[in-house]
């Protein structure tokens, strides 16, 4: 979820440190789906609260819910380099690996 999340990140703007909070809590039937909209979630907070979430520390996190405090910073609408609309299921690909779990994710730009 962090890497995925961190992802989302660098196809808008370049790194940055932030510190306005935010709590998280996103719940779905599977895995893939659970991914999904937790990326969305960060999308829509993205575009409402024009800010980017940078860190994330993950209080709950299980195959169909999560709970998450994240932290970012206040960015311009126009300081963003692409906008994303959302996270899709498009080719969405979750494996588990021995260091916890990969994914693919393509973003509707």
């Amino acid at each position: 979820m962090f890497a995925a999340a961190l992802g989302k990140n660098d196809l808008v703007i370049p790194d940055n440190t932030g510190q306005d909070q935010e709590e998280i809590t996103v719940s779905a039937e599977n895995l893939a789906t659970l991914l999904v909209n937790f990326l969305n979630k960060l999308i829509f907070l993205s575009d409402t609260k024009q800010g980017i979430y940078l860190k994330f520390n993950f209080q709950k996190l299980n195959q169909k819910s999560l709970l998450a405090k994240t932290w970012g910073q206040p960015i311009p609408y126009s300081g963003f380099i692409t906008e994303i609309k959302a996270a899709t299921f498009h080719n969405l690909d979750i494996k588990k690996t021995k260091s916890g779990y990969q994914a693919i994710v393509l973003f509707d730009i």
